[in-house]
């Protein structure tokens, strides 16, 4: 969060940043632990799920 905060207003909208600090805790608890394969998997079906036909 540190580095992403360094882009505030930059490379980053303030808006979406103050957004995205309130679920970053829990996004980061929730998929910290999981292997690289479980994690290329997950991202793989959610990418299924909002960008295919």
């Amino acid at each position: 969060m540190k580095t992403i905060e360094k882009g505030r207003g930059t490379l980053f909208d303030p808006i979406l940043l103050d957004t995205f600090s309130t679920i970053s805790r829990s996004l980061y608890d929730r998929f910290s632990n999981n292997s690289e394969e479980t994690l290329h998997q997950k991202l793989e079906s959610i990418t299924q799920q909002y960008f295919s036909n």
